[in-house]
């Protein structure tokens, strides 16, 4: 399995990464949420069985698509998190760390 260490020098790097991601998949995700529900076609008798499993399967069911995406976010989330943890024992400052998250992906870890 590829993988990466994180260190002193690089971990404000890749936790930035990780909460750059996950913004970008939030973004994502609230952009597209109203296209994945899907409605009855003209009165087609399929069509209206079909639309509500549809949209439990997409968006509205507790393992839904949408909701794994956003469990998706909050594993990117807490990775950034452990890397915020990793560079307060490294000896960063709040400010320091701060400053290299600031303005990415609109969190805050």
């Amino acid at each position: 399995m590829a993988g990466f260490m994180v260190n002193e020098q690089n971990v404000l790097e890749i936790g930035r990464a990780f909460e750059a991601e996950a913004g970008r998949m939030e973004q994502r995700l609230v952009r597209h949420e109203a296209r994945m529900r899907t409605e009855a076609a003209l009165g087609d008798p399929a069509s209206r069985d079909f639309a509500p499993a549809l949209n439990q399967l997409l968006v509205e069911g507790q393992d839904s698509y949408l909701n794994r995406a956003r469990a998706y976010v909050a594993e990117l989330l807490g990775v950034a998190r452990q890397c915020r943890d990793a560079a307060l024992a490294y000896g960063y400052t709040e400010d320091e760390i701060a400053q290299a998250m600031r303005g990415i992906g609109g969190y805050r870890v």
